[in-house]
Order: structure tokens, then sequence, then C-alpha cells
């Protein structure tokens, strides 16, 4: 957990700063904020100039008009234009212009065609108590100079605005990087340096203590660290015991699992020897009692049910030592070339006796395969086969039938030994080989140790190969073999 010193902390990964995050924040608030009021102060502004506008233009309608419409009338021209030119005078007044019918009696100023305020005025001249309309006085006001002061108000107010709003970040990140960035970075610096197996080091800021009745956020943040140093220590100590008792309770345990094992097996094979001797005598004794002619019926009978339990006990002392040797490790497999069909054929030819009596029919081609050379020990890999095919006899349905394949797949060989059987269930088919489970055959009259196939998955597992199951049920069973190829002169 200890890391080395660094004067000044920074991560290996790359980060963005707490005071970058701030800053750019702060400034993106106010650039909205700043073009929000922006908005409204210069809307307001063209609002104000724009009314001005009007009531200047509502002046010349409220005190100019009359008098126009009288030189109107009375078709004098120079005073009219005179007129005009007083008028346009007025600020922001850019052009006007006299009509009648039609007819451009007078005009000054200079016409624009954009940027302007347009108003039309009719000309009215009282005649006889009748009112009649005499002309059109049309006046244009500029807005240029409107545009022109929103312009100058815009760029004046957003510099003036940009300039505080960097000022006021600045100042920001300055304060934020002297109150918090550089005392977190501290805060870091030592968290990264601290060491379980060494002494308490207190964490120190780089500033003044704070009196008691000026703590802050960071004086919680040291005295929480402090307490979690504490803290984990302790938990550091109490796991190290742990540990160091957990480790000796198993050294003693495995010495005793070592020992029982020992033990175990010097059992096992003092106790095979002990019950294979009296049980060869039995049997030997029951082979003998069968030949004598002046048994009875019965006798005989009784004598082969003898021999048969015999047998069945015999085997099955031969399979627990077998276990038990190899769970100890005491049996060394010394694998050599084989070739696999001999292997096959002699193990049918040993049970062939039981083909017969169950009337099996089994199906394989010994000369396809007879150039196949597998990595083995044909002793046990020979008891495999025996085993895989006297459970197929066992436990096929009477006519039934027992196909054997081989098929070659890179550098392996596979031989499959299919039956005709009821077949087992994806169940039944993980408990298959566990030491004494028959996976429900023992509450069927079919004889059997439930420790064959568990011997059989352990001596092909020495020999560097594989051994499993395929089926379903009521569809019988199709166990197969993997075994190292490491020859094949067909190809």
């Amino acid at each position: 957990m200890s890391l080395s010193a660094k004067n000044n902390y920074r991560p290996v990964q790359p980060y963005k700063g707490i005071a970058k995050k701030l800053i750019t924040r702060t400034i993106l608030f106010s650039s909205v904020i700043t073009l929000i009021i922006t908005a409204f102060n210069l809307y307001e502004r063209y609002n104000y100039d724009i009314s001005l506008i009007d009531s200047r233009l509502d002046q010349i309608s409220n005190v100019h008009l009359s008098s126009l419409s009288n030189n109107l009338w009375l078709a004098d021209k120079p005073e009219l234009q005179v007129h005009l030119n007083g008028i346009l005078k007025i600020p922001d007044i850019q052009y006007l212009e006299v009509y009648n019918e039609d007819e451009l009696w007078a005009s000054a100023g200079t016409k624009k065609n954009k940027n302007v305020k347009p108003r039309i005025y009719n000309m009215i001249y009282t005649y006889k108590g009748k009112e009649l309309n005499i002309g059109t006085l049309k006046v244009e006001a500029d807005l240029e100079k409107v545009y022109q002061n929103i312009y100058q108000e815009l760029w004046l107010t957003l510099g003036t605005n940009g300039a505080k709003t960097f000022l006021v970040a600045f100042f920001m990140f300055f304060l934020f990087h002297n109150l918090v960035i550089r005392h977190l970075h501290k805060i870091a610096e030592d968290v990264n340096q601290f060491d379980i197996k060494k002494p308490d080091s207190k964490l120190k800021l780089d500033r003044k203590d704070n009196p008691a009745n000026n703590k802050d956020e960071f004086d919680l943040v040291l005295n929480a660290f402090e307490k979690l140093q504490k803290d984990l220590r302790l938990s550091f100590s109490s796991i190290e015991d742990q540990v160091k008792h957990r480790t000796k309770e198993l050294l003693i345990a495995k010495e005793k699992a070592i020992k029982s094992d020992s033990e175990k097996s010097k059992f096992l094979s003092r106790m095979s020897h002990e019950l294979r001797t009296p049980l060869n005598a039995v049997l030997g004794f029951a082979q003998i009692l069968s030949r004598d002619e002046s048994l009875t019926q019965l006798q005989k009978t009784n004598i082969d049910y003898i021999f048969t339990a015999g047998t069945h006990l015999l085997k099955l002392i031969n399979q627990v030592l077998d276990l038990s040797r190899i769970e100890s490790g005491e049996l060394g497999l010394e694998l050599s070339p084989i070739a696999i069909h001999i292997i096959i054929n002699e193990s049918i030819s040993l049970v062939q006796p039981l083909l017969d009596e169950q009337k099996i029919q089994l199906v394989f081609d010994g000369e396809v395969q007879k150039n196949w050379i597998v990595l083995g020990e044909s002793f046990h890999l020979k008891q495999v086969f025996i085993n895989l095919l006297s459970n197929a006899i066992k436990y096929n349905v009477p006519n039934g039938k027992i196909t054997i394949k081989a098929e070659a797949n890179k550098d392996h060989l596979r031989i499959n030994i299919i039956d005709t059987g009821s077949g087992l269930s994806p169940e039944q088919q993980q408990i298959i080989f566990e030491p004494f489970n028959r996976a429900g055959a023992e509450k069927t009259s079919i004889e059997g140790t439930g420790i064959g196939l568990t011997i059989s998955k352990r001596f092909i597992e020495l020999m560097e190969g594989k051994i499993g199951v395929k089926s379903d049920v009521g569809d019988g069973c199709c166990f197969f073999i993997e075994l190292k190829l490491i020859e094949d002169e067909q190809a």
C-alpha cells in the first residue's frame, strides 16, 4: 500500500482540475447572464430611441402640418420649400416630400432605401367650413444613428462585462487554488505515501493551525483520515494474526491429512491382503465342491451363490484398493505407444461370453482402425474398455446392440462405445463418475459397485486423456474416451 514519495504530487492519469471546471462554469454562466441583460438593455434602448423619433414625427403633425397645408393651398412653392428645409433640421429627420394628386410639389433632404421610419400625413385645408384633402406629406426618419448607438452600446457592454468576468474568474481561480486545490494535492500526496506497516504519520496541511473556533472542512478531513489510519492498522494487525493462526491450522491439518492418507493406504493394503487370502480359499473350496457329482441340485445352486458373491466381493476389494492407490498417488503409469485396435479386440474377446449370454450384437470394424497408435498403458486401458463394455452389456435392453466407433481429430483419437439402453438424464450424467454413485441403478437388480467408472476416469486422466458420456433418456448412452494420437500410418 506504500507508494513512492513525491514533492509535488500529481496523479498519473490525466485529469481536469476542479479550479478549471469552476472557472469554466463561472465564465459560461456569467456570459449567459451578460448576454441576457445586454439584450434586455439594448431592447429598452431601441424602444426609447424609436419612441423619441415617434415624438418628433408627432411634432411635425402638431406644429408644422397646418402651415404646410396653407402653403400648398396657396401654391406657394418657395415658402413651402423653406418650410420643409426648416423641418429637416429636426434631429433624425432624413427626407420630406409633398404630393398633390401624385405630383411632387416640393422635397427636402436625401432619400434612403433602408434604415428609415416613414410617416405619411394627409394635408387638410378648411375652405368655407369644409375640410379638403389637398395633398400628402411623406416624412422619413433616419434609423442609422439608432442602430449605431445600439452597436456601440453592445460592444461596450460586452467588453466591459467580459473584462469584469475575466478578472473575477482569475481572482476566483487564485483564491480557490490557495484555499482548496493545494490542500487537496497535499492530502492526495500523504494518502499516496501512506504505509500501513509504518508508525502513524500525522497528516498536515501547508497552513497555520486553525484555532478551535475556526475549524473548516479540511480539519474534518484530517480528523477522518487519522481515524482511518488507526482503524486500518488495527484491522491489518487483526488480519495478520488471523492469517498466522489459520496458516498454522492449515499446516497442522495438512500434516494430519497426509498422515491419514498414509495410514489409510496402509490399512487398505493390509486389509486387502487379509481379506483376499481367506476369500480366495472360499472361492477355491467353492470350485472344488461344485465338481462333486454327489451334491443335490439345491446344494449346487447354493455353491454357485457362494462363488458369485465371493467373486463380486473380490472385485470390489480390488477396485477399492486401486482407487485408494490412485488417490494417494502411489499408482504411477508408464505410458507407451499402443495399437488401439489390439486393446479393443482383446477387451471384446474377454466380454464375449457376456455378449452371448445377453444376446447383444456388437459392431466394430477392427481392420479400419488397426493403424492408429495412441499413448497409454495397455493393462489399465484394457481394464477401462472391459468396464465400459461390461456396463454397455449390463444396462442394455434384451437383444440390444453395442457399436464401437473410432475417429481421429487432429492429435487425438476418440473411441465411442454406444449402447441401446435406457439412457441417462442430464442430472445422472453429472454424477455418474462419482465414487459409489450408481445414478439410481442401485434400485434395480443389476449388480455393480459404483466405482468402476470412477477408477476408469482416474486411469484415463493418468494417461493424459479424457472420458465422458453423452446421452438422452430412452435413446441409449455414448461413453467416449479421448487419447493422444501419436502415430497414424493411414495419414
